[in-house]
């Protein structure tokens, strides 16, 4: 009996290990298709999410998990589906909280809110919790200029540009 048993956990660990195999060279495979091209195909990029998705949920402890989550959200935003980016990056946030990819999805959360989906309230909450939680960022000055900018009209930004224009050249 004790046999039966190693030899099952045996057959399932190598299944397992087949399933991963094969996810990641299908993985690998579309993403070279996709490098060929000039811009992803919307085929290629929602072929791509659905496998990051079986991935992500078939091995949710592997090391590539928040590469994946991260390249998910990506495509998701590309392809115009900006509330799953949203999101697959609070998935990657909730998962990652002290990555550095957390910090990066936080901030695209809040550009999305404000560039794509135009809410701009939702943009603030999103800008003001990275500037709080991330003051050492790379992209800590961008949200702070995003936050000084956000309600600005075009007008408003365009005098303000001219400005510190004029500004800079004295």
């Amino acid at each position: 009996m004790k046999n039966k048993l190693a030899i099952f956990a045996l057959v399932l660990l190598m299944a397992c290990a087949n399933k991963q195999e094969l996810l990641l060279s299908k993985i690998a495979s579309i993403s070279e298709e996709m490098q060929k091209e000039e811009f992803p195909s919307r085929e290629n990029m929602e072929a791509i999410i659905a496998l990051y998705d079986e991935y992500i949920s078939s091995f949710p402890e592997d090391q590539k998990v928040i590469s994946f989550l991260e390249l998910k959200a990506k495509y998701q935003a590309a392809n115009g589906d900006y509330l799953a980016a949203i999101a697959s990056y609070n998935d990657l946030m909730a998962r990652f909280p002290e990555s550095t990819q957390a910090a990066d999805a936080l901030f695209m959360q809040a550009f999305i809110y404000e560039n794509d989906l135009s809410n701009l309230e939702a943009a603030q909450g999103a800008y003001e919790k990275f500037t709080e939680k991330f003051p050492e960022h790379e992209l800590y000055d961008d949200a702070i200029f995003s936050l000084e900018n956000l309600f600005l009209s075009e007008e408003e930004m365009f005098e303000k540009l001219i400005h510190l224009q004029d500004s800079a050249a004295k």
